[in-house]
């Protein structure tokens, strides 16, 4: 069976360290690799702020969608950048809501068969109060999940 590496990937170090370390772990074997961003926009920035604005002014909301989305390429650029260097191919996509639900969802629906993904390395007590994407990926996944610090 050919394996199938989902790499979360937020722009930050520790998600291009993840990247390295997918390029070093697809290795010979030729993995199918997908490099995923997902846009976390605050509830209440939809709700009300997007919500209003769509209705009032729709070009203001356009912008505002579209800034998102600009990002997330930038980020999925730079992400495949890191992969290309070490001659990996990968395929991207972009989803919207909680990062850690779209992540596992994503790699559910898609017949992944690992998931890479950076962490910040939050103390204890830090993710005790506020939860992790990495650690809630942990939890929601069926899949092998690899975290780099």
């Amino acid at each position: 069976m050919q394996q199938k590496i989902l790499l979360a990937s937020d722009g930050s170090e520790t998600s291009k360290k993840a990247a390295a370390f997918t390029a070093e772990l697809a290795g010979a074997s030729n993995p199918e690799v997908t490099v995923i961003t997902v846009i976390t926009v605050p509830k209440g920035f939809y709700s009300r702020r997007l919500y209003w604005t769509a209705k009032e002014r729709p070009s203001e909301a356009a912008e505002i969608k579209s800034f998102f989305l600009e990002e997330a390429q930038r980020v999925l650029n730079e992400t495949v950048a890191v992969l290309d260097r070490h001659g990996i191919k990968a395929d991207t996509i972009i989803r919207e809501g909680d990062a850690a639900e779209e992540i596992s969802k994503c790699a559910h629906e898609g017949g992944f068969t690992h998931i890479v993904m950076g962490t910040r390395g939050l103390g204890n007590v830090k993710e005790f109060f506020l939860g992790s994407v990495a650690h809630k990926v942990v939890n929601l996944s069926n899949i092998p999940v690899t975290l780099v610090k």
